[in-house]
């Protein structure tokens, strides 16, 4: 049983008609190689896509698997896939989230599960469940991010959706109970690509130390949304920019410069294959 799944809508991620920054582009094009990595593994398979979020990667594993299974416990992000994508051999379903999900023992050969570990309170009750509906000789595929590259030592999770971020060995450590063979590859980019990614989380000592705690109690003293008022009125919020990133500088970046391989290091997310046995 999974209780208290930690998400927001805004942790999700959508295959938007504009993007209005690069580190958001760039965040979708690493989520769209993790579904083609699947892909090349769906070929008439039976698969679940356990938290589908926007559903655009579950359709692509449609046009490849023989079924596909599609839940999420965000009831606006299942509505927008039952509008975006009608396809036969396509089912979405909301779930809620203390479900033991309502499909029989060993259903699938393929589940995928990608960015939701770390919304997990109850990460070996969410193991043992996708355990339970995959079939033995059949893989599970989990991605998570790398803390390497987003947390300082000892520094406070700032990702209220989080429950916990992993590294390589502590990621390691907690499928080992269910999965003690599981292979890790990382997930990361170009030059180019990384560069930008760490200009965006690279928190100074200031920022991890000082400011993200402050921002963290401060949601829980006064609330999220007035913090947040606050922070506005302060002219401390989110500043967006006014009009969408231009073809070209969509054009500088594709999948073609994202990679997963067996680079822990550099890897911005970890790529997890746990096979269960014959």
């Amino acid at each position: 049983m999974i209780d208290g799944v930690n998400e927001t809508q805004e942790c999700r991620v959508y295959e938007e008609d504009d993007w209005y920054t690069l580190i958001e582009y760039v965040t979708f094009l690493k989520h769209r190689a993790a579904y083609d990595f699947a892909l090349e593994r769906a070929v008439g398979l039976q698969l679940l896509d356990f938290g589908c979020g926007s559903g655009y990667g579950a359709s692509l594993l449609a046009g490849a698997a023989a079924t596909v299974d599609a839940v999420d416990a965000s009831a606006p992000a299942i509505a927008h896939c039952q509008s975006h994508y009608q396809i036969p051999n396509l089912t979405f379903h909301k779930i809620e989230p203390d479900t033991t999900l309502a499909f029989d023992d060993n259903s699938f050969d393929l589940i995928i599960s990608f960015q939701v570990i770390e919304h997990m309170p109850d990460v070996q009750a969410y193991l043992k469940l996708l355990n339970r509906v995959l079939r033995p000789g059949g893989t599970l595929l989990i991605t998570t991010p790398n803390r390497a590259h987003r947390l300082r030592p000892f520094q406070m999770n700032w990702q209220p959706a989080h429950f916990r971020e992993y590294s390589d060995v502590s990621l390691q450590k907690e499928l080992a109970p269910i999965y003690p063979d599981a292979e890790l590859l990382g997930i990361y980019g170009t030059d180019e690509v990384n560069q930008i990614y760490y200009n965006h989380y690279h928190q100074s000592l200031f920022q991890a130390y000082v400011k993200v705690p402050m921002k963290i109690y401060g949601q829980k003293l006064f609330g999220k949304n007035s913090y947040a008022r606050l922070r506005d009125s302060l002219g401390l919020g989110r500043k967006i920019p006014a009009t969408p990133l231009s073809a070209a500088q969509l054009a500088q970046f594709t999948t073609e410069d994202i990679f997963i391989a067996d680079d822990l290091v550099t890897a911005q997310d970890f790529m997890a294959i746990c096979r269960k046995p014959e």
